[in-house]
């Protein structure tokens, strides 16, 4: 039985509001000569998430490999280049401002002899030796950069999100060669603990303020990309980093329509060609690309659902669909090389359910269709 957390006690509304803001200092302290601390809040949001939405309740930690995962997925798309509103001659942003690899860099490298659009999925599947290699870049200057230095607020160190800092810096660069060998060949020597420790209350207040706090870091991320790329005034950078078209999703959409016998998740009837792919739970909300997470729905509904999340009726339906179809959407997945979990998916969900609460309108047809917020859905979408 999901235990959920508490919600309305005023004193912890007084405590997530210091939170809040203490986080709004800490976003507005993340500029400097890369954009790794803007990557690492949002996995840090997403990962918090997904722990209480997993269990009802916290979870205590993230390692640095979990982060390394969820900060490639992010960078992924940057490895393509990207082109202005006027169409000028493309050019692959920089992702830190002096000179160095930079992990996008470092995607690029990688993927060199991959399909054009490739996602990270499928590096996982065509290439996983080169993935390991890829991972482990990424999971060392995490180490030495943004997780060391993230809570730095005025030129010094708080312990506002985990403690700072569990790793000594001085010839950190070997403890973490040696820790990454022990891993690969399966050597149980505690030589470095890859554990981030969430302080307490941390997970959950993240969870409640992810509506809030990840849009808000992905718009400072684009704003920074925008500075460091010399593009200002240009109103597609936002939309090249994060939008709908930041991941090709076409190679899913004909398993999912056979899953869903050629009709739109969402209202049943017949689907086109051309019908888009939608994130059940919005990309803007977990930033799960996750097979699971992810129908095939008519454009009408598709963009009558937008960033809404859907009603209870159509949560339902997603939750029968995991439970029954999951062995059909794993065989999919490793079909097209594409990530499923579903216990991250379903985790996902919860959490985005339980931060809006009461009084929110849901989604449930066509553009202006919605309906009150029913709290059976917790229930619904609990392990």
């Amino acid at each position: 039985m999901t235990v959920e957390p508490t919600r309305d006690s005023s004193s912890g509304g007084d405590e997530l509001t210091r939170f809040g803001l203490a986080m709004l200092q800490l976003i507005d302290e993340a500029s400097t000569n890369s954009s790794y601390k803007y990557a690492l809040l949002v996995a840090l949001i997403d990962a918090a998430s997904e722990n209480v939405g997993r269990g009802g309740s916290e979870r205590g930690s993230v390692t640095s490999r979990q982060l390394a995962v969820r900060v490639l997925e992010l960078y992924w798309p940057q490895a393509r280049p990207w082109s202005s509103a006027a169409g000028t001659h493309p050019q692959r942003l920089k992702a830190i401002a002096t000179n160095g690899r930079s992990i996008v860099d470092h995607i690029v490298r990688f993927t060199a002899d991959l399909p054009e659009r490739a996602t990270a999925g499928t590096m996982r599947e065509m290439r996983p030796a080169r993935w390991m290699d890829l991972l482990e870049e990424t999971e060392k200057i995490l180490i030495r950069y943004p997780i060391a230095h993230l809570q730095q607020i005025g030129g010094e160190s708080t312990d506002l999100l985990y403690p700072s800092f569990q790793w000594p810096l001085k010839g950190i660069g070997l403890d973490i060669a040696l820790y990454q060998r022990d891993l690969r060949e399966g050597t149980a020597k505690a030589r470095m603990d890859n554990r981030i420790r969430f302080q307490p209350g941390v997970e959950v207040n993240l969870a409640r303020l992810a509506p809030l706090l990840r849009p808000l870091v992905m718009d400072r991320w684009a704003r920074w990309t925008e500075r460091t790329n010399a593009l200002a005034g240009e109103t597609t950078v936002h939309e090249f980093l994060f939008g709908r078209d930041r991941i090709p999703l076409g190679a899913v959409r004909a398993p999912l329509r056979a899953l869903q016998r050629n009709l739109c998740f969402y209202c049943d009837g017949p689907l086109g060609e051309d019908a888009p792919v939608d994130h059940f739970i919005p990309w803007s909300r977990t930033g799960s690309d996750d097979l699971f997470n992810l129908v095939v729905a008519h454009q009408s509904c598709n963009s009558g659902k937008s960033n809404h999340l859907a009603a209870f009726r159509h949560a339902e339906r997603w939750r029968e669909r995991l439970d029954r179809s999951r062995d059909d959407i794993l065989e999919a997945a490793a079909s097209v090389q594409w990530s499923a979990d579903a216990e991250r998916a379903r985790g996902s969900a919860y959490t985005s359910y339980w931060v809006i609460g009461e009084g929110t309108r849901l989604w449930l047809a066509n553009k202006r269709v919605f309906e009150p917020y029913d709290p059976r859905v917790l229930e619904l979408l609990t392990a």
